[in-house]
Parts: structure tokens; sequence; C-alpha cells
């Protein structure tokens, strides 16, 4: 048989962990106001940026520009 603590399911060291997410919302004219804040934001920053933007139907090449405008690592 099976020690007991063998037995338990196995739980990731990310369960109950504290993650900061700082959230940016904006219309499609904001880019210049988002450059701005993301520029302002450290490059360490120890939390995920999320951006949301509306934008028209076609494609959006937001990360592109975003790359070209911050230090900030962008996906």
């Amino acid at each position: 048989m099976m020690p007991e603590s063998t037995m338990q399911p196995s739980v990731p060291e990310t369960i109950g962990a504290r993650f900061d997410v700082v959230a940016l919302v904006t219309s499609a004219g904001g880019l210049e106001a988002l450059s701005t804040v993301l520029r302002a934001l450290p490059s360490n920053l120890p939390a995920a940026v999320l951006v949301a933007q509306h934008l028209s139907e076609q494609r959006s090449s937001l990360a592109g520009i975003l790359r070209r405008r911050i230090t900030l690592h962008v996906t």
C-alpha cells in the first residue's frame, strides 16, 4: 500500500498565489495615450499588463506598434 502522502494529488505551487494584473482599455483613437502610459511603466513591472482596444473590423497591428514604442515585452 502507498503511503498517504504519495496518494495526495499534486497541487501546483501557484495555487493561492497572488498575481497582479494591470488592465488598460482604450478606444481606437487612444493609441498615443496608451503608449504614454505604457512607456511610464518600468520594464521590470511585477505584473501582467492586459491591453484591450476597441478597433474597427480590420486586422490590428497593435502589438507591432507597441513593440516599437515601449520597452515592456509585448506578446
